[in-house]
């Protein structure tokens, strides 16, 4: 039930990357009024694609700021990829800028995205060390891990949501956590060759990164120290890479978003593009939080179990200074239908999984005790063979 209508308010985006937080806004009717961005490929990207909004730069030098603000401020330092270090490594730090703007300028609405590895990060402590700052401030706050999927996009991306507001008309709590479509039944890993079937290639020890007729999530970095594309097992046995574009458009932007990027001088732009893409926001995302911010539904927000201190954080909360507490919402707010994988990537233009790749993984892979899908490690070493044939 619709209980009230706030009014549409001006919204700057910090860290705005390719935009997908201020484009899934705009679709829901907040006006963009400027983006802040230093990247040269992805400020390329935004004059191409959000003219009418200016880019101010670095968010450390923003004058004013309007009454809402979206950031999603580098995962770099929190990422399971990445090095961990924590809301004070020297790129997720700049999270805390956000908190400085705040001090001086209480914007009554913010909206950040970050990784959901930062719920367990030093059990807890990068979350803690965030929001401890905004209650001080006043805000209230929730926050919930969404799932990509839910959109009918076909990524197992996940990223945690924030909504923290001073505004009594915007409630986080029914921003973030109304509406709960809870989380579909997935087939089992016996069942993996009915479908696309994707896996990380970069790992093979720890864990494979499996997907069900959807892709791992777009990485950036791996531990091996490169990007890290999922690679998908196709019906007939083939393995493969996705394109740029199918890279694009499993975030949810048109293919050739980030072609803009291309125009850096002595940009290496299909890496750089590669990055861009993998570190977005998908904007179904930050549509459906934009429609939520306008809808404001009831929501229901028991204080049954309180988030414990120096432990990892639950998928969903809520609080204030007054107090923090754990919420059931799932990560699918919504559950649009997913599409078939395998007719839905353009498979013509995807690069097949390299002999080398495929060997490293499958002598990870072996070496480890993670659960062998029945037929899986066969089809993998079947594609290696066809790929030495063809050489």
């Amino acid at each position: 039930m619709t209980v009230m209508q706030p009014k549409v308010p001006g919204l700057a985006g910090t860290f705005s990357g390719i935009g997908g937080f201020e484009l899934g806004l705009e679709r829901a009717g907040h006006r963009s009024l400027c983006v802040a961005e230093i990247d040269p490929h992805a400020c390329a990207v935004l004059d191409d694609r959000m003219p009418d909004s200016p880019n101010l730069g670095d968010v450390r030098n923003i004058p004013h700021l309007p009454e809402l603000v979206a950031a999603g401020f580098p995962c770099t330092d929190l990422s399971q990829a990445g090095g961990k270090a924590g809301l004070y490594g020297d790129h997720s730090r700049l999270g805390l800028e956000i908190v400085r703007l705040m001090t001086a300028q209480r914007v009554p609405v913010i909206l950040l995205e970050n990784v959901v590895n930062m719920l367990s990060l030093g059990k807890g402590a990068a979350m803690d060390g965030l929001l401890r700052r905004f209650e001080a401030l006043g805000y209230r706050w929730a926050y919930r891990t969404v799932d990509a999927r839910a959109f009918g996009l076909p990524q197992r991306r996940q990223r945690v949501l924030f909504c923290l507001s001073l505004d009594p008309m915007i409630c986080p709590v029914r921003t973030l956590l109304s509406d709960d479509a809870g989380k579909p039944t997935r087939p089992t890993l016996d069942r993996w060759n009915e479908a696309a079937f994707s896996f990380s290639w970069t790992e093979g020890k720890a864990g494979a990164g499996w997907g069900f007729n959807c892709t791992g999530p777009l990485r950036v970095g791996s531990g091996l120290g490169m990007p890290s594309p999922p690679a998908i097992v196709l019906r007939d046995g083939r393995v493969v890479l996705p394109s740029l574009r199918d890279a694009e458009r499993l975030q949810g932007f048109a293919p050739g978003w980030t072609q803009a990027a291309d125009s850096v001088e002595g940009a290496g732009s299909r890496g750089a593009r590669w990055r861009l893409a993998g570190r977005a926001i998908p904007p179904a995302m930050s549509e459906w939080i934009g429609q939520s911010l306008r809808a404001q539904r009831d929501a229901d927000a028991p204080r049954v179990k309180p988030i414990e201190d120096g432990k990892s954080w639950p998928k969903a909360g809520w609080g204030s200074a007054d107090g923090r507490w754990k919420h059931a919402a799932s990560a699918y707010p919504c559950r649009a239908p997913l599409p078939d994988l395998e007719s839905w990537l353009d498979v013509n233009s995807a690069t097949p999984l390299s002999v080398r790749a495929t060997r490293g993984f499958l002598k990870r892979f072996q070496s480890g005790t993670l659960r062998r899908p029945p037929g899986f490690i066969p089809t993998l070493e079947r594609h290696a063979e066809r790929m030495e044939q063809a050489a």
